[in-house]
C-alpha cells in the first residue's frame, strides 16, 4: 500500500504498531479523527513516507527524534493535539521537508536552531504553543517562507536579518514577547502580503518606533499590517497615507498614539479594516476618512473602530458614504452634537457603538428600522 487516507472519521484508540509493515507507504492521514496515545516510533521505518498528517486527534507524548530517518518526508502536520516536550533537533536532519506545522499543541523550550537548515522549507507553522527564548538565527537564512509563531513566549529583537527571506509571504509572530524596534526594511521584503506583530512589547513609546512604516510605502503585495497592542509611541506617520492601494486591513489599535488623525489615511482606498481604538487621538475625525472612495463594488470599510480615544466634534455627514459598514465604535471618546441623519444610509450595519460621549438631541427614529 502506497497511499492510506482515512481522515475525518471517528477512528479512536492508538496508532497501530504495525504501521511498520507499510514499507511502501508514501502518503498517511489520519486527521481529524480522535486518536490517542503516542506517535509510534516504529513509522520511521516507512523509509518512503512523504506525507504524514495527523493533526486534529488527541495525541501525546514528545515527537520521535527517529522521525529524522525519513529522508524523503515533505510534508510534517501534527497541530491540535495534545503533544508537548521538546521539539526534536534532529527534525532538521529532514532536507527534504517542506511544510511542518505543530501549531496548538504543548511544545516547550527553544525552537531548534537546527530548523534553519531546512532549506526546502515553504511554511512553518509552530503557533500556539509554549515555546520560548529567541529564534534561532539561522531561521532568516531561508529564502522562502511562510512565518507562523504567534501564541508562544519568544522574546528579544525582530533581526534585521529577516530580510534575508526574500522570499517571505507571512510574517505572524502575534502575542509573544518581542521588544525593540522593528527592523526598518522590512517593508522591503517584496513578497510579503501579511504582518502580523499585535499583543508584543515593541516600541519605546517614541516618534522613532513607527521608522519602519516607510518601507511599506514601496511594498505593493502587502494587504494586512496589524500592530495592535505594543508599545509604540508619538504620532500616526503622515507616511502612513502612502501605504499601498492594495492594503485591506490596518490595525494600530492599544499603543501610545496621541495627535490627530491625518487626511491622508482617507488615500487607502481598499481598507475593509480600520481599527486605531485605545490610543491618546484628539481632534475631529478628518473628512477625508469618509471619502467616497473608501468603497468600491468588492472592497469597501466594513469595519471602523475608533473606541477609547480622545476624539471630539460631531460625526461627519460623510459617515452615510460607508454603505459598507458593519461595526462602527466610536465609544468613549468627546464626540459632540447630533448624530448625523446620513447614519441611516449604512445599511449593512449590525454593530454601532456610541456610548460614552457627549452626544445630544434625538434619536433618529429610522435608527431602528
Amino acid at each position: 500500500m502506497k497511499f492510506m487516507q482515512l481522515g475525518k472519521n471517528q477512528f479512536q484508540g492508538e496508532i497501530p504498531q504495525e504501521v511498520e509493515r507499510l514499507f511502501r507507504l508514501r502518503y498517511l492521514n489520519l486527521s481529524g479523527n480522535i486518536l490517542s496515545g503516542e506517535i509510534p516510533v516504529n513509522l520511521s521505518r516507512c523509509s518512503l513516507m512523504r506525507t504524514i498528517d495527523l493533526s486534529k486527534n488527541t495525541l501525546q507524548g514528545r515527537i520521535p527524534a527517529q522521525l529524522s530517518n525519513l529522508q524523503k518526508l515533505e510534508l510534517l502536520y501534527l497541530s491540535k493535539n495534545n503533544l508537548a516536550g521538546q521539539i526534536p533537533s534532529s527534525i532538521g536532519n529532514i532536507s527534504s521537508l517542506m511544510k511542518i506545522t505543530l501549531a496548538f499543541n504543548n511544545f516547550e523550550g527553544n525552537l531548534p536552531q537546527e530548523m534553519g537548515f531546512l532549506t526546502s522549507l515553504s511554511k512553518l507553522g509552530d503557533g500556539t504553543n509554549n515555546l520560548s527564548g529567541e529564534i534561532p538565527l539561522s531561521i532568516y537564512n531561508i529564502s522562502a517562507l511562510y512565518l507562523w509563531l504567534g501564541g508562544n513566549e519568544f522574546s528579544g529583537k525582530i533581526p534585521i536579518s529577516i530580510t534575508n527571506i526574500s522570499g517571505l509571504i507571512s510574517l505572524d509572530l502575534p502575542v509573544n514577547n518581542f521588544s525593540g524596534e522593528v527592523p526598518t526594511s522590512t517593508g522591503d521584503l517584496p513578497f510579503l502580503e501579511t504582518v502580523n506583530l499585535e499583543w508584543n512589547l515593541l516600541g519605546s513609546n517614541s516618534v522613532g518606533d513607527w521608522d519602519f512604516f516607510a518601507s511599506f510605502t514601496n511594498s505593493s503585495n502587502t494587504m494586512s499590517l496589524e500592530v495592535n497592542h505594543n508599545n509604540f509611541g508619538g504620532k500616526i506617520p503622515k507616511v502612513m497615507a502612502n501605504l499601498s492601494y492594495q492594503l485591506t486591513k490596518l490595525g494600530i489599535a492599544g499603543n501610545q498614539l496621541s495627535g490627530t488623525i491625518p487626511i491622508g489615511l482617507g488615500n487607502l482606498v481598499n481598507l475593509y479594516s480600520l481599527d486605531m481604538s485605545t490610543n491618546s487621538l484628539s481632534g475631529p475625525i478628518p473628512g477625508g476618512i469618509m471619502n467616497p472612495q473608501f468603497f468600491s463594488i468588492h472592497l469597501s470599510l466594513i469595519y471602523l473602530d475608533l473606541a477609547h480615544n480622545s476624539l471630539s466634534g460631531p460625526l461627519p455627514l460623510e459617515v452615510g458614504r460607508l454603505n459598507h459598514l458593519e461595526v462602527f465604535n466610536v465609544s468613549y471618546n468627546k464626540f459632540s452634537g447630533q448624530l448625523p441623519p446620513s447614519i441611516l444610509d449604512c445599511l449593512n450595519l449590525q454593530h454601532l457603538h456610541m456610548r460614552a460621549n457627549f452626544f445630544q438631541g434625538t434619536i433618529p427614529p429610522n435608527l431602528a428600522s
